[in-house]
Parts: structure tokens; sequence; C-alpha cells
């Protein structure tokens, strides 16, 4: 991941990554990671540099950052919200 971090710096690189459609999917993944703190990072990092370009967003959201981003936000941050995180989920995801 973290070499995947460096290469993001370069547009031409993430117009490439558009081409493997699995690649998000497990950056999403690897932000999920609990006990591997250094891939998350490096995964988190990846994420925003990707998010530079609107096709890179939109295959982001496509690959399911977002409920993964929430689900770690509200159990391990104490993050709240008007719905149990559990409801919040179903309704997004």
């Amino acid at each position: 991941m973290r070499t995947v971090v460096g290469l993001n710096t370069f547009e031409s690189v993430r117009q490439e990554m558009l081409q493997y459609t699995g690649f998000m999917v497990d950056v999403v993944h690897c932000c999920e990671l609990e006990l591997a703190s250094a891939a998350v990072e490096a995964a988190l990092k990846t994420v925003a540099h990707l998010t530079v370009s609107s096709k890179l967003q939109d295959a982001l959201l496509m690959a399911g950052l977002i409920c993964s981003c929430i689900s770690k936000m509200s159990w391990t941050s104490g993050w709240t919200s008007p719905l149990p995180p559990q409801k919040l989920l179903l309704k997004l995801c």
C-alpha cells in the first residue's frame, strides 16, 4: 500500500487504476483492517490521493468506502448519530 501511495501522486497512474476494477475494492478492504495500522494508514493516504479525480471518487464510492468509514468511525471513535449504527448502515449501504 505504501508503494501505491507514492504512485498515486502521478495523474497517469491514477487514470490507469480506473482500468483495474478490483483495485478500489482492495483499497477499501485495507481501510477496514484493524490489526494492521500501517496498512490502514497507507490505504487512507491512497484514498486521499485518489479523491482528486471525480471518476476515482465515484469508483471509491461504488467500492463501499462510505460504509467502511462510517462503520469504523461509529465503533472506534465513539462517533454518534441520531440512528443506531446498524440502522444507519442499512440506510446508507
